[in-house]
């Protein structure tokens, strides 16, 4: 585990991680050119809830997929290279970390993480499947890729790179400065969304997000 001096060059293959490092480059020059304004910046891991299900079904899997399809693999297996791990967190307590950030006025990054580190086995408990199995890295980027330039479904491989080579954060400072904790495990709030994608769930009003 890292802690927030760790680089933040990102992945190159991975236009999301592209992007979070030009938004820290530009407020490293922010920083420097307005030292009288405190700059603070939260780095959490993948965020879930219940609500939010639509909205990542329609980031990551497309509207092909219907949300129900959590009911249909239940007796499967989840094919995953064991590289494939992250660090996610749930929407309430990110909300509780921004909060606490704003009331005590807090400079500098934090690194925002629930755990456990989510890996095959774990989001296959999630997601109510039998198991994972172990596939190569290169296959499942092989797979992504082709479905991508397909257009049947909107993630590119730079995901796929994001979950292999990542480094899992600590969340050290943010207990310390903070005094945040997670309320929530990674485990439940992945097993929010899955349920969210059982029951079809939407942010209300949420217009071109929806499912």
């Amino acid at each position: 585990p890292v802690d927030e001096s760790w680089p933040t060059d990102g992945i190159p293959t991975a236009t999301y991680s592209i992007h979070k490092a030009a938004n820290e480059a530009a407020m490293d020059a922010f920083e420097v050119d307005h030292r009288a304004v405190t700059v603070t910046r939260l780095r959490p891991g993948l965020i879930f809830q219940r609500d939010a299900a639509a909205e990542i079904r329609g980031l990551f899997l497309g509207h092909l997929v219907p949300m129900s399809i959590v009911r249909w693999i239940r007796w499967l297996v989840l094919p995953l290279p064991y590289p494939f791990v992250f660090q996610a967190v749930h929407a309430d307590d990110v909300a509780d970390a921004y909060w606490r950030a704003v009331d005590r006025r807090a400079a500098g990054a934090f690194n925002i993480a629930a755990t456990p580190v989510l890996n095959p086995p774990r989001l296959a408990r999630a997601f109510g499947m039998l198991g994972a199995v172990r596939i190569p890295l290169r296959l499942l980027r092989g797979i992504v890729t082709l479905t991508w330039r397909l257009r049947l479904q909107p993630t590119d491989a730079g995901w796929i790179d994001i979950a292999a080579g990542v480094p899992i954060m600590r969340t050290d400072r943010a207990r310390s400065v903070l005094g945040w904790e997670a309320r929530h495990t990674s485990e439940e709030a992945l097993r929010a969304l899955v349920a969210g994608f059982a029951d079809g769930a939407n942010v209300p009003g949420s217009g071109p997000l929806r499912g």
